[in-house]
């Protein structure tokens, strides 16, 4: 995944912005992707962080969910670095896909998300 949008694309929305329970989904997204490029697990950081604000079992929730994604994408999805106070149109999407899944109770494989899924590039 890579970690830089285009200009274009950079939202003006920051992360503060967002309802906390969103902010800490973005911070898991953010510290996933981060394991991933330095190659370090972050799966027990995750837990300890989830498990702060009573949501046990979303660090393996997410972390399949990232997996899916990563592996089924077929292009670059923006997930910003940790210290970004941006929030990225990518990380917009998973948090209206989980919204959705939520809200409706349909699987993830089910949603439709506005643009074609994408490779990831993790680099």
């Amino acid at each position: 995944m890579n970690i830089m949008a285009p200009p274009e694309q950079v939202s003006t929305e920051e992360l503060h912005d967002l309802p906390f329970s969103e902010q800490l989904i973005v911070w898991g997204l953010r510290l996933w992707v981060d394991g991933i490029k330095k190659g370090t697990n972050v799966h027990e950081l995750l837990v300890e962080g989830f498990n702060k604000f009573s949501a046990s079992g979303s660090a393996s929730a997410l972390d399949r969910m990232m997996s899916v994604i990563a592996v089924g994408a077929i292009d670059t999805i923006d997930i910003c670095c940790t210290k970004c106070k941006n929030i990225s149109p990518d990380e917009h999407r998973i948090l209206g896909v989980l919204a959705s899944w939520q809200c409706t109770g349909v699987g993830l494989s089910l949603i439709h998300i506005s643009e074609p899924t994408r490779q990831a590039e993790i680099s």
